[in-house]
């Protein structure tokens, strides 16, 4: 439905891609013949593959970064508009800061018939108070725990693909995109393009993103209830998602160890050892939360040992959260 409109904005890029990838994940609005068409017209490659099955958002995205040959890839869904400098600010971005693994940008939101809502990206997903504490340079630390990179305004370095494929995506806290950054992160350092470069379309028929009604991002969720859902107390509740949390930390460290195993460089080692130690540290602090008793007493006693060692205040929102944490 948008499709072309997209293909048109990267063929009218100040700096033209050097080629363009795009996998077919059993739609039925014609996009080969959109494709095939588009790549008539222009001066750069258009590879297109049909994938036999459906595979959904994600592992089709992981099927397009495995075949790109680029030193960047840039990703791109289907029913946005390009700005035409996005490209070359971030080519100028990465050959400016050779320490930079990924980038991310703001985008302008429009509704599904093109029309501008009057609001940028960044209000739904990437609030000024995270915005001040990644320019402190603990970006890891904040993707660790948030969901803030939106995968449309994204471009990383191929040469960290090893490391991110294949990208655990059956965490319902993390998607494809915020795996991407998280564990690049880990390795490399975050750029972070505050001007919009992109036109984010809002509308229904999206999988993934910013809900047109709500504005919450479909699936990008960064995992705080209000308790009392399906019957459960809010004590049961919160440690519920606490437990979702333990579960996307785990997957991360499992890779991070992996990753330790692919470094020569003993400065990158030692940064990445810190970052598991890190997300070792997070997930005690997270297990400790998720199993307080509902007796006052016992609780109050495993409180104290948190509040002891820091780490309300290191991971969570300090005597807000202890507070929290006594009164549920």
């Amino acid at each position: 439905m948008y499709l072309h409109e997209q293909l048109q904005s990267i063929a009218e890029q100040s700096r033209l891609p050097d080629e363009v990838i795009v996998c077919d994940d059993g739609s039925s609005d014609r996009t080969t013949d959109i494709v095939s068409g588009f790549a008539q017209t222009v001066s750069f490659p258009i590879h297109l593959s049909e994938n036999p099955q459906n595979l959904g958002p994600s592992k089709n995205f992981q099927g397009a970064i495995r075949r790109c040959n680029g030193d960047i890839i840039v990703l791109c869904d289907q029913d946005d508009r390009w700005y035409p400098g996005k490209l070359r600010c971030i080519e100028q971005t990465f050959l400016s800061s050779p320490n930079v693994g990924v980038v991310f940008s703001d985008a302008d939101l429009m509704d599904h018939d093109g029309h501008s809502l009057q609001r940028r990206l960044w209000q739904q997903t990437f609030k000024e108070r995270d915005q001040k504490r990644i320019k402190t340079g603990r970006v890891f630390e904040l993707l660790l725990q948030q969901d803030i990179v939106t995968g449309a305004t994204m471009a990383f370095r191929s040469r960290f693909r090893e490391m991110i494929l294949p990208c655990d995506t059956d965490i319902p806290l993390l998607h494809h995109d915020g795996w991407i950054a998280l564990i690049i992160s880990a390795v490399a350092e975050v750029g972070v393009l505050p001007l919009p470069l992109i036109r984010y379309r809002v509308h229904r028929q999206q999988h993934l993103g910013i809900r047109p009604i709500n504005g919450r991002r479909n699936g990008h969720s960064n995992g705080h209830s209000n308790g009392h859902s399906n019957g459960q107390s809010a004590l049961s509740a919160r440690s519920a998602k606490y437990l979702e949390q333990l579960r996307k930390l785990r997957a991360v460290r499992e890779r991070l160890t992996e990753m330790a195993g692919m470094v020569d460089d003993p400065i990158v080692l030692d940064r990445l050892q810190r970052r598991i130690q890190y997300a070792e540290r997070l997930m005690a602090h997270l297990h400790a939360r998720c199993r307080l008793p509902s007796g006052k007493w016992r609780r109050s006693q495993i409180v104290l040992r948190e509040l002891m060692t820091f780490r309300y205040h290191r991971f969570s929102r300090g005597l807000l959260s202890v507070a929290r944490d006594l009164t549920i």
